[in-house]
């Protein structure tokens, strides 16, 4: 990793973990995607058709997509732009590091959802400092008595999934990396749980 280090032109200067807010996902892998964009001397147009694409509309709003790491993201408009892949790899273990560091913090969440059916949620706050302990025994009472399912959400980092039966499980959004023969897949975010909802 050090070698790695000593060849970057910049420094990503990754704050640190206080908060659960100081938390970005793949803040460094992100940084290093936008200096390659602002560095590139092709034209739109260029990156466009090395990107596979041929709707410049389309190819605009994937491409915002993916330097938000939404979406994946097509390799010829990673190699289009010049990325170093070994250096790419080193910008997702840096954003591991960061994720393991927030894996430490107490978290006190705000907001819980509520599931009624596909597609139909409701956030609602829990109105006062809480722990996460505590947020999940109050949500699993919720979700036992109304037989729905429920979650607490900290987009980008968890979801605490709370069924009805009891159960309950985490699902954790580490960074991550894979090639495919066309593709760049940064794995899932937790973005847009319980997006469609009610008031």
């Amino acid at each position: 990793m050090n070698r790695i280090s000593n060849r970057l032109p910049f420094n990503f200067n990754n704050p640190k973990i206080n908060h659960i807010d100081d938390y970005e996902f793949c803040r460094s892998t992100k940084i290093y995607l936008n200096q390659k964009r602002a560095a590139s001397n092709l034209d739109e147009i260029e990156i466009m058709k090395e990107s596979g694409y041929a709707d410049l509309n389309k190819f605009r709003k994937h491409r915002e997509l993916w330097h938000k790491l939404a979406r994946d993201v097509p390799r010829g408009y990673l190699e289009a732009l010049e990325v170093d892949y070994k250096i790419l790899r080193f910008t997702i273990e840096l954003d591991q590091e960061s994720f393991e560091e927030a894996l430490e913090l107490e978290l006190y969440p705000k907001t819980f959802i509520i599931r009624y059916m596909a597609a139909i949620y409701q956030t609602k706050d829990f109105g006062r400092k809480i722990t996460e302990e505590e947020a999940v025994e109050l949500v699993r009472e919720i979700s036992v008595k109304n037989k729905l399912r429920c979650c607490i959400n900290y987009p980008s980092f968890k979801t605490i999934w709370i069924e009805p039966d009891n159960t309950i499980t985490t699902t954790y959004y580490k960074p991550s990396i894979k090639f495919t023969k066309k593709w760049v897949k940064f794995g899932e975010t937790g973005e847009g749980i319980g997006e469609i909802s009610v008031r």
